[in-house]
């Protein structure tokens, strides 16, 4: 059901997911896709290997079991130029995830207290959770664009002020380079990151709507 949500923003682009869910191999096909396993099978890739899959993957599904094993930290710096989804019934619906750059959450939602408590009770687990869940999507990139858009006007204005006195320094036909060229190169380098990371998240939620 996850990977069917997703589906339509998943086209012509790289896509990495690192552990081996069931179902994946319908998608073989369709999509641009590498799976890492710890324990690969046919056609999947050990998982040292996402030292060199994460950082070119565009979108990365990350299963929650990363954060009790204490691989998510690294994962997660590696997936930082990608969609990230973090993924799995054991996820936290923590918003603050997205200071680590997951832009969603896919997680369970109890729906039924009662079954689920007698699906537990008689030893059932997430495969047969059944109507005792429902799982959920929460879209924790939306808050971010809003900062990004502050950061990026921000950075804009102190450009185009550096841009007027360097043009002044210039015209006043004064000898040697421009004392704040520094910092000029440094305020465009970092408008140039947060664009770049701005134009990724609006493509995740625009470019293909489910």
């Amino acid at each position: 059901a996850l990977f069917d949500y997703f589906l339509p923003r998943l086209q012509g682009k790289r896509v990495a997911v690192v552990g081996r869910y069931p179902g994946l191999e319908r998608y073989a096909e369709s999509l641009d896709l590498i799976v890492l396993e710890r324990n690969p099978g046919a056609g999947d890739l050990p998982d040292p290997a996402c030292e060199y899959v994460l950082p070119e993957a565009e979108w990365v599904f990350l299963t929650g079991s990363s954060l009790p094993n204490k691989t998510f930290p690294r994962l997660a710096e590696l997936s930082r130029n990608a969609n990230l989804v973090l993924m799995g019934p054991t996820v936290p619906w923590l918003t603050e995830l997205r200071d680590f750059g997951v832009d969603f959450i896919a997680g369970t939602q109890v729906v039924d207290e009662a079954a689920l408590r007698r699906i537990v009770a008689e030893g059932g687990g997430t495969r047969i959770f059944g109507a005792g869940v429902g799982y959920r999507v929460l879209d924790l990139g939306e808050s971010q664009m809003h900062w990004l858009s502050s950061a990026i006007a921000e950075l804009v204005g102190c450009q185009e002020r550096l841009r007027r006195e360097m043009e002044k320094w210039h015209a006043a036909a004064r000898g040697g380079s421009f004392p704040k060229a520094e910092e000029l190169l440094t305020v465009n380098h970092e408008l140039s990151e947060l664009d770049m990371q701005f134009n990724r998240l609006w493509d995740a939620r625009h470019s293909a709507r489910c």
